[in-house]
């Protein structure tokens, strides 16, 4: 199997597995008091939770989307990520922890800002290909042209021109 295979089969792999820790994760009841005790009171508990329900969906939607970005339709990361933190926040009534719109709306904002990176990655990534294309015709040019023992003349100037236009 060739290496970028390998990498690739890698990369997808971690992305199923990480979703997969974090439905976990989402599904475990949370201990209140505990968690108040730990992060210093219930402002902190409120701006982890909100922060990690962002980051942790613009984390996934990044490594989905980079681990899926040869494919065409590698965009539906990010409406398949708000289905799965919108089904998660719906299970999570059943397992003792509150289900919240709120959350649904972070989870979705951290996957459109996933996107977005992912798109602006993909953008650089064709820029530099295009660039490396293009200096490798440019060598091919200056490789093809043939050597002459005499001075150029103002024709084979004018002709090497019209070649570089």
């Amino acid at each position: 199997m060739p290496q970028s295979k390998l990498a690739s089969r890698i990369h997808m792999g971690a992305f199923l597995i990480l979703i997969a820790l974090w439905t976990v994760a989402l599904l475990l009841p949370v201990p209140n008091q505990t968690a108040n005790e730990a992060l210093g009171g219930p402002l902190w508990v409120f701006v982890l939770g909100k922060s990690l329900h962002v980051g942790a969906y613009l984390f996934l939607a990044v490594l989905g989307g980079t681990a899926f970005l040869s494919y065409r339709r590698w965009f539906w990361i990010t409406p398949g990520l708000v289905a799965h933190g919108a089904v998660a926040e719906f299970f999570q009534q059943f397992v003792g922890r509150t289900a919240s719109v709120r959350d649904v709306l972070l989870d979705g904002l951290g996957a459109i800002l996933g996107c977005c990176i992912v798109l602006w990655w993909g953008r650089i990534k064709l820029k530099r290909f295009d660039l490396a294309r293009e200096s490798n015709l440019e060598s091919t040019r200056l490789q093809e042209r043939p050597r002459t023992d005499h001075p150029p003349t103002s024709e084979s100037i004018q002709a090497m021109r019209a070649d570089s236009r």
